[in-house]
């Protein structure tokens, strides 16, 4: 497998964003909030870039292009940063459909756990996954993610409110300071 590696999108990657958008937009939406069809041209696109900069600048969300090798595999985001007493975040990803099963998903995590945890001091990362979507609850697993809950009507995916099991990893590099 070549190397997977994250990428902080820039405007020069609307159209190449907006391609992938595009061609994975059936796989996408089962698991993903209704989208209007301007997000997926490259308008769109630089549109969410702007915003994405926006966000990381206020530290309230963190995104990346996921890459294999030069082609773009996905995306992760470390969402809804919230500092003061709970230092935590909630992690979301996406891989087209060409690149799942192959550790894609897995990787990035890995490394955006080290971001989080390493470069912006979390101590919590939670993460949501659809009830039946078992590949994305085997990569939180994977990567050392507990199941604490489930929600039901959790979020508003594919035009209907879905249940989503909630799932955790605490920075055990805080956890053992205060115990």
């Amino acid at each position: 497998m070549s190397k997977v590696s994250l990428v902080v999108p820039e405007p020069h990657h609307a159209a190449e964003l907006a391609r992938f958008m595009s061609h994975n937009r059936k796989h996408f939406a089962s698991g993903e909030p209704a989208r209007m069809d301007s997000y997926y041209t490259e308008e769109g696109q630089r549109d969410a870039i702007a915003s994405w900069a926006r966000e990381r600048s206020n530290d309230t969300r963190y995104l990346w292009i996921i890459r294999l090798g030069d082609e773009i595999a996905g995306r992760i985001s470390l969402n809804s940063v919230v500092r003061g007493a709970l230092q935590s975040a909630s992690v979301g990803f996406l891989v087209g459909k060409e690149f799942g099963g192959q550790g894609v998903a897995t990787e990035a995590l890995r490394q955006t756990i080290t971001f989080a945890f390493r470069d912006i001091d979390l101590h919590r990362i939670q993460a949501e996954a659809l009830i039946d979507n078992a590949p994305s609850q085997a990569v939180l697993e994977r990567c050392g993610f507990e199941q604490y809950g489930i929600a039901e009507d959790y979020l508003r995916i594919d035009g209907q409110w879905q249940t989503h099991v909630l799932f955790q990893l605490i920075n055990l590099r805080h956890s053992s300071l205060t115990r």
